[in-house]
């Protein structure tokens, strides 16, 4: 699938309706494994280029300055970087 056509699809969905109301995150003003699994999502279409709506480029900055989500993607990078080179190659 083309960067272009993940673009657009970022551009119309689910995330960026339910951030809209302004909230913080998904649920409401707290975070909860909601926005963890999301926070998953962002993560990999940012590694992939895709260009976000300002409400997911927003939701992401939130999500990301959180202790929550820091401590888990500081614990995880490990595991980021011995994978990496499984990750990379030819992409559609």
């Amino acid at each position: 699938i083309s960067t272009l056509v993940h673009s657009a699809a970022l551009q119309d969905t689910a995330l960026v309706f339910a951030l809209a109301d302004g909230r913080a995150f998904l649920p409401g003003e707290a975070i909860t494994l909601a926005d963890l699994g999301a926070a998953v999502a962002v993560d990999y279409a940012e590694s992939e280029g895709l260009p976000f709506p300002a409400a997911i480029a927003a939701y992401r900055d939130r999500l990301y300055a959180h202790p929550v989500l820091a401590a888990s993607r500081a614990a995880a990078a490990p595991f980021i970087a011995a994978t990496a080179p499984m990750r990379t190659g030819p992409r559609a």
